[in-house]
């Protein structure tokens, strides 16, 4: 008698997305500390008695237990037990829309099983802090700029990338291609359009990336600052990360912001077209 391996494996997850399968059961994306990007077989889910309940619904952070077998291609869902639900995001759209683009970004990016617990212990965070902070759009800060920095695509923010100062003046030119700025003084060599953005934007956003969890929650951006960040954000993660052009989180995040972030966007013509090349 052949007898088949079958490992009993643990682990903390964030339920990033889930599809039916048959008749009674889901198949879920999850991504955990231990075992990065995972599809699982969640067996009988879909049932109004499934002894899961509502432990598995999107963005929430629980703990599992799975069957891994080496002649099944899906890993079977034993135990899934909810650490934390993240209420109030899900009471506030502007919140549960920060706290998608954080998981969509994840989910589009990741690849199979190859764990990366820094960046699972950021996504975390960030989710706590967009669900309980007074300022949620921070934490969305902060977790992109620490996320492209792990993706290999981290802004270049201390100096001009023409003439290597630091920025003085009042803007500067973001080139997404590059992944830096032309000063304003340098800003007439540039002849490949880009994304105005202010001194105090890119000054905000070094301050940004030298925080902590700890210090984090004390940072406050104005509305002009704020919507920068976002503006550049958006376009710097459709230019870098293939796959999230087309992000429905993000459309939807600029809807809801649409009196004063998509109006902006629609006026920067020149970065529109960087960004379709």
């Amino acid at each position: 008698m052949v007898r088949v391996k079958m490992a009993i494996l643990k682990t903390e997850a964030i339920v990033l997305r889930m599809q039916e399968y048959g008749e009674s059961s889901k198949i879920l994306t999850l991504y955990t500390r231990d075992y990065g990007r995972l599809k699982v077989l969640a067996k009988g889910a879909r049932r109004l008695k499934s002894r899961f309940g509502g432990v598995l619904d999107l963005i929430n952070y629980i703990t599992i237990v799975f069957y891994q077998k080496v002649t099944r291609d899906l890993p079977l869902l034993s135990q899934a037990d909810l650490v934390r639900p993240f209420l109030h995001l899900r009471e506030d759209l502007h919140r549960l829309a920060l706290a998608s683009a954080l998981v969509e970004l994840i989910d589009r990016t990741e690849s199979g099983q190859m764990p990366n617990p820094r960046l699972f212990k950021l996504l975390v965070g960030c989710l706590i802090g967009i669900d309980e902070s007074g300022n949620a759009e921070v934490y969305f800060d902060y977790f992109t700029l620490h996320f492209l920095g792990f993706a290999g695509f981290r802004p270049r923010l201390r100096r001009c990338l023409h003439c290597g100062q630091k920025p003085k003046g009042y803007v500067v030119n973001f080139q997404f291609r590059r992944g830096g700025y032309f000063c304003e003084n340098c800003s007439s060599n540039n002849q490949e359009g880009g994304l105005q953005v202010s001194v105090a934007t890119i000054h905000s956003l070094l301050a940004l990336r030298d925080a902590n969890f700890t210090t984090v929650g004390q940072f406050s951006f104005s509305q002009t600052i704020q919507r920068e960040i976002e503006a550049l954000f958006l376009y710097f993660l459709r230019y870098h990360v293939e796959g999230f052009r087309n992000s429905t989180s993000l459309e939807f995040l600029q809807r809801l912001d649409k009196n004063n972030l998509t109006q902006w966007l629609q006026s920067t013509q020149t970065c529109k077209e960087e960004i379709s090349v």
